[in-house]
């Protein structure tokens, strides 16, 4: 997934390691995580620290109520803290991730990204 960002193109998933990078994270990237069900799960990133661990995805496209359902079974079956990182996200659909515990970063915003991977510490 290719962004435009002021007349240049950038990975997000690259802006999302960087920042993972700079609180100390160790990271596994495109990590399959076995849920409660018995099914595996793809997130982009696994970030450890001590005893935490955080499921990452980062999204490209539209995000519709079938896919928010989904992420919603995802974040329940695999039992971490689940971060959604996508662009701009409909206020209903975003209630219903948060409902269902999925942290939202909207719009690609990195800096909050940095400020609630830290509350989560």
């Amino acid at each position: 997934m290719k962004l435009v960002k002021k007349g240049k193109s950038f990975d997000p998933r690259d802006e999302v390691l960087k920042v993972l990078q700079k609180i100390g994270f160790n990271i596994t990237l495109e990590e399959k995580i076995r849920g409660s069900s018995g099914i595996y799960h793809q997130i982009d990133f696994l970030a450890e620290k001590g005893d935490k661990r955080i499921a990452i995805s980062v999204l490209d496209g539209d995000i519709n109520m079938r896919k928010a359902m989904s992420l919603s079974l995802k974040k329940l079956d695999m039992g971490l803290d689940y971060i959604v990182i996508s662009g701009e996200i409909p206020d209903e659909i975003k209630f219903m991730l948060k409902e269902s515990g999925i942290i939202i970063i909207d719009n690609f915003n990195f800096n909050e990204l940095e400020e609630k991977l830290k509350k989560l510490l």
